[in-house]
């Protein structure tokens, strides 16, 4: 894949360029039918050109120019980034519904910002091993998990090891479906440069719903979950714009997450309806601190901070050739308890998180072989993406997109044509005031085919 761009970058009027270039290969063997071995491997490559924010004023008289807002975030930088995996395993059934599977993979990554001159080197080994049964009206799960990464940069060493244990379960019984499981993890940090540190966390989640069969189109369920998420390697490092210095910031505790939802569902030849309401409340949820004297941005924890909203999803089809879908999300998430360099957060709206999101898309069938597409896509303005305190004057505006899809299958290939952002409308990424990044503001078209043999 390679594109020039859409946008300047640069007072020489170089454009945002990306090339890629991406291989795969998977093979399977059955040596006998119980038995599959198999293999796989792939390679990814990019040099990616990024441009910088610009204010407000730029935005609007014409997003595709370079900007000037490099005050607030990094200048135009060009990455180059690849990466190789290897992997492996088998899955094996044991008769009378048992089975066994387990895989092993390696990864290698680099990444490398050429104007700052700093690259940075990952080892990634992983395996995963589950062990499962099922007889139709019992699931069940047992396995474990391993991940060992490494980055070294400018001679330090960070690594992330996790070991885990898991089991889940579904069992049936006349119109109800019961779920439940329960994860065990161990998570090791430790870091070698200027100071030696390590820290270590034992961690679990579980969850548990039921499903409640109404008739044969309509259910309803409830969930609840206990999750959480341990930082990557990356989040322990924040970068100086200006200087474009990398340094270890610590590290960072777990989020750690309780999410009730509640739900129906409905599904029959015309139409299929879909209703859910969620909560969740958060605990040292990870975010990037930007301080506006730009002495003290880290990445670090949201004390506390809690989300609800609801999900409408329907598909209403009048005739065998139209289909009609809208899905509408709304999510409020707010800030309960923070202070970060005497600043203090609480009770605040969580940036960058539209309350209102709308897609709608009116599928047309005009012969058996042929898909037309219209999509609309919409979310409300939100506060930028630094705005923790909810004070600044500019907001991250209304995002607007129409897209238009048309694909041509016969059994053995497909031709398929895409128009995004269909009337041109001007979308962007507010960060702070007048520093805004334009994204999908452009009309773009791409066309291609797929061979199946």
């Amino acid at each position: 894949y390679h594109t020039d761009g859409t946008r300047h970058i640069n007072a020489a009027q170089d454009r945002d360029a990306q090339q890629l270039a991406n291989g795969m290969l998977d093979l399977s063997w059955t040596p006998i039918e119980a038995l599959e071995l198999f293999f796989n491997t792939q390679f990814h490559r990019s040099s990616v050109h990024y441009g910088g924010p610009m204010s407000l004023a730029e935005y609007k008289a014409e997003p595709s120019q370079p900007g000037s807002g490099y005050g607030y975030g990094p200048a135009p930088v060009h990455q180059r980034f690849k990466s190789e995996s290897i992997g492996g395993g088998f899955d094996y059934a044991f008769g009378d519904g048992w089975h066994l599977r387990s895989e092993l993979n390696r990864e290698k990554k680099t990444s490398e910002y050429v104007e700052y001159a700093s690259r940075y080197d990952y080892a990634y080994d992983s395996f995963n091993t589950v062990l499962g049964y099922e007889n139709g009206a019992i699931d069940l799960n047992l396995g474990a998990e391993g991940f060992l990464g490494e980055r070294h940069s400018s001679g330090e060493r960070t690594s992330k090891d996790n070991l885990a244990l898991f089991a889940i379960t579904q069992w049936i019984f006349g119109p109800s479906r019961l779920k439940a499981g329960i994860r065990g993890e161990q998570v090791a940090y430790t870091h070698k440069g200027v100071q030696e540190l390590d820290e270590d966390h034992t961690l679990w989640s579980a969850e548990a719903g039921y499903n409640y069969q109404l008739s044969d189109a309509a259910s309803v369920f409830l969930n609840y979950a206990h999750s959480f998420e341990a930082a990557d390697i990356d989040r322990f490092f924040s970068k100086d714009y200006t200087s474009g210095v990398v340094s270890f910031n610590g590290f960072i505790d777990p989020m750690h997450a309780d999410t009730f939802t509640l739900g129906y569902s409905r599904f029959d030849p015309q139409n299929t309806f879909k209703f859910s309401l969620y909560y969740a409340a958060l605990q040292d949820e990870i975010y990037y601190y930007s301080d506006p004297a730009y002495m003290a941005s880290m990445n670090t924890n949201i004390d506390k901070s809690h989300k609800y909203g609801m999900d409408i999803y329907d598909t209403y089809a009048p005739f065998e050739r139209l289909h009609v879908t809208l899905n509408y999300n709304y999510v409020k998430a707010v800030i309960d308890d923070e202070i970060q360099n005497a600043e203090t957060f609480s009770n605040n709206d969580l940036p960058g998180v539209p309350e209102h999101t709308i897609k709608a898309s009116l599928t047309l069938i005009p012969t058996p072989k042929t898909t037309f597409t219209l999509t609309q896509i919409w979310r409300s303005e939100t506060y930028s993406a630094n705005d923790f305190a909810n004070n600044f004057e500019q907001k991250q505006e209304v995002y607007n997109s129409t897209d238009v899809a048309i694909n041509y299958r016969e059994a053995n290939y497909e031709l398929f044509a895409k128009i995004s952002n269909l009337f041109n409308e001007s979308n962007g990424l507010w960060i702070t005031d007048d520093a805004i990044y334009p994204v999908n503001f452009t009309t773009t078209a791409i066309a291609g085919m797929s061979l199946h043999f």
